[in-house]
């Protein structure tokens, strides 16, 4: 009903527009068509509209809001990072750090060769993704995240995030 209503809106704003450019096409059953009188005549039917959409359109909410109500609860991610104190999340700020600081030496000792610096990532990728998941088997959430990496992954993003833009790297 509210797309009919709205289609009507706009017909009668064209004819509007019509109307001030030339009344006469509007106004065929009067005799002396005028340009107040197109207006006089619109104004009055976005009147009847209004007062028409008002007693059909449906104001309770739809299933789309519920459904939107649901999605705006917070993420377990951020269940999480909001549980902790501060300390807390600069503690699991420099244990990522540290993670990742370990697994950068360790793979420039396993791949000393700068040349092959694709191979070198890929070690340190492996050897980050050992080592933090470490740290977080360490933690009191990991439980409440039922250990999930993707999860942790996440947490470890925000926490970076938090921490980078806290000042904490110093």
């Amino acid at each position: 009903m509210e797309v009919i209503l709205g289609l009507l809106n706009f017909v009668l704003f064209i004819t509007f527009i019509v109307g001030l450019v030339k009344p006469s096409l509007i106004l065929r059953w009067s005799s002396k068509p005028t340009r107040l009188k197109v207006f006089g005549y619109w104004i009055l039917s976005i009147i009847v509209i209004s007062i028409l959409s008002f007693m059909v359109i449906d104001t309770e909410p739809s299933i789309e809001d519920e459904i939107k109500k649901e999605v705006a609860k917070p993420s377990i991610e951020d269940e999480v990072i909001n549980s902790l104190s501060e300390n807390e999340k600069i503690e699991l700020f420099n244990l990522i750090l540290k993670a990742q600081d370990r697994a950068a030496n360790e793979a420039k000792i396993a791949v000393p060769d700068d040349y092959k610096w694709e191979e070198r990532v890929d070690v340190e990728r492996e050897l980050q993704s050992k080592y933090e998941l470490e740290v977080y088997k360490k933690q009191s959430w990991w439980i409440e995240i039922y250990e999930d990496v993707k999860i942790a992954n996440k947490i470890r993003n925000n926490i970076s995030k938090i921490g980078v833009t806290s000042g904490w790297l110093d």
